[in-house]
């Protein structure tokens, strides 16, 4: 297994939001606030995967808690209400 040394790591650890935005990637992620922020397509594609049955209901509803949503609540939520 190759790992990196601590001298790539420091060179990680700096100018981080600014490199992010460098290579083109949304830099909140870094601010302050954004705890529990997904950023991504893991909804998007955890759906996906159910609707074509390659993830059971199950499945994707504990998908669905990874992203911090309260399925308890799912009944409480209506469309156009």
């Amino acid at each position: 297994m190759k790992l990196i040394d601590k001298e790539t790591i420091l060179g990680y650890n700096k100018d981080i939001i600014k490199n992010a935005t460098l290579y083109g990637y949304n830099s909140d992620l870094y601010q302050p606030g954004n705890e529990g922020m997904v950023i991504g397509n893991y909804g998007t594609i955890a759906r996906e995967l159910f609707d074509h049955g390659i993830v059971s209901e199950s499945s994707y509803f504990s998908l669905l808690e990874d992203l911090g949503i309260d399925l308890t609540q799912l009944d409480h939520l209506n469309s156009n209400e």
